[in-house]
């Protein structure tokens, strides 16, 4: 997760990786001109586009790993249309493009389909031919079609990006575009980070006082991965659960507020802290942070006070 998400900003390179190839294919689609458009064309879908590969076709591992992130590309990238020189067949120009094919109504043999988006519109001006479309596709999707917008221009058809304010599709967007992916496909997705973990986390980020190693254990202790005797003789019989001080089990909350030790520590002079009191108010070590600092002791700051823990 991002730090502003209480994580650690380290990225998942299985969905980093999915989304710089995402951005390739994303490349390939936007510039049909391009010579790597016409070498992959001429193998893998040469009587139509990259929306309708072959799927039989012998792949290469690059085009093998397109084919994994084109639903991807084919769910977020939808064509401005423009002067509507697209084609109908093999280019996502309206919602539910997808299924075309399926809501086409079958006509006589000497009917010549038209290729083109604009040859649905009507002669000379940019507006649907609401016969034409009634009479080519069934409902819902002639309706679609009908609600599309055409773009009052003579430029060339824009393909743009869903996940993007500008419809440029951009490598950070493919990025959470793929984690989301393999979060719905069965990755487990990070748990929730409460809102009080955040708020104190981003300023433990933004502290240019606190050296980097007091902010990774802050991140720790309130993330809970601090390996204490409670948590980490879950996973070893050769650590002992207690605190090796006054025999409790050792917890976050009893190795910093609640063992005799932590707790002179706290009641020093300056500080004269009663953390047992602390403790009774609030259980969860965020909240005793947060009330800390906002008692407004001319000694406890954030910096001081992880470094103090």
């Amino acid at each position: 997760m991002p730090k502003s998400e209480g994580g650690l900003g380290i990225r998942n390179l299985q969905a980093r990786n999915m989304g710089l190839i995402l951005s390739a294919a994303w490349r390939i689609a936007e510039k049909p001109n391009s010579f790597l458009h016409d070498i992959l064309k001429a193998k893998y879908f040469p009587s139509s586009s990259i929306w309708r590969p072959k799927p039989n076709t012998p792949k290469s591992a690059f085009w093998s790993s397109v084919l994994k992130v084109l639903p991807i590309l084919l769910q977020n990238s939808w064509i401005q249309l423009c002067n509507g020189s697209s084609s109908i067949w093999s280019s996502p120009w309206f919602n539910g493009w997808e299924n075309i094919y399926d809501n086409l109504i079958l006509q006589n043999r000497d009917f010549n389909y038209p290729a083109t988006i604009n040859q649905l519109w009507i002669p000379g001006r940019k507006e649907w031919n609401y016969s034409l479309v009634d009479s080519l596709f069934l409902q819902p999707a002639a309706q679609a079609i009908k609600n599309t917008t055409i773009v009052p221009t003579e430029e060339d058809d824009i393909l743009c990006w869903n996940l993007t304010p500008s419809g440029k599709c951009n490598s950070k967007s493919t990025y959470r575009a793929c984690l989301q992916m393999l979060f719905d496909t069965g990755t487990p997705s990070p748990d929730q980070v409460q809102e009080s973990i955040k708020n104190i986390m981003k300023q433990v980020w933004r502290c240019k006082e606190m050296i980097p190693r007091i902010k990774t254990f802050a991140w720790r202790l309130l993330r809970r991965a601090l390996a204490t005797g409670d948590r980490a003789s879950q996973f070893s019989r050769h650590i002992d659960k207690v605190c090796s001080r006054c025999g409790i089990p050792e917890t976050d909350l009893h190795l910093f507020f609640l063992c005799p030790f932590a707790k002179a520590a706290w009641f020093l002079p300056l500080l004269f802290v009663k953390t047992e009191m602390l403790v009774a108010n609030f259980p969860d070590i965020s909240h005793i942070i947060l009330d800390l600092l906002a008692q407004g002791h001319p000694t406890l700051n954030l910096n001081f006070l992880f470094t103090f823990l």
